[in-house]
């Protein structure tokens, strides 16, 4: 499973957070299917686990294309381990610090 965001006067951690405000959002609607909300519940799931576990101090060192770049096209891809989850930025495949 993958999700796409921009960076767009934001770092990484304030786009998975803003991210996943949308996909809450987005769970409640009227017209949304069971099948799409347990893909959403899991999307949910993912990007809470990211901000619990995630060094977002060392990824960003690490990794300054993920601070407040202008329009910084991001993919994270989900796996079913958590641990496992790959973080795409310009074709480079970044594997989270945890804490």
């Amino acid at each position: 499973m993958e999700l796409n965001l921009t960076l767009k006067n934001h770092c990484i951690e304030t786009g998975i957070k803003k991210q996943s405000e949308q996909l809450i959002k987005k769970y409640f609607k009227k017209n949304i299917t069971d099948d799409k909300k347990s893909i959403i519940e899991v999307q949910i799931d993912a990007l809470k686990f990211i901000l619990e576990h995630a060094d977002f101090q060392k990824l960003r060192h690490n990794y300054p294309e993920l601070c407040d770049n202008d329009e910084t096209p991001v993919k994270i891809i989900i796996p079913d381990n958590y641990f496992k989850i790959i973080i795409m930025c310009y074709n480079q495949k970044i594997s989270p610090p945890w804490k």
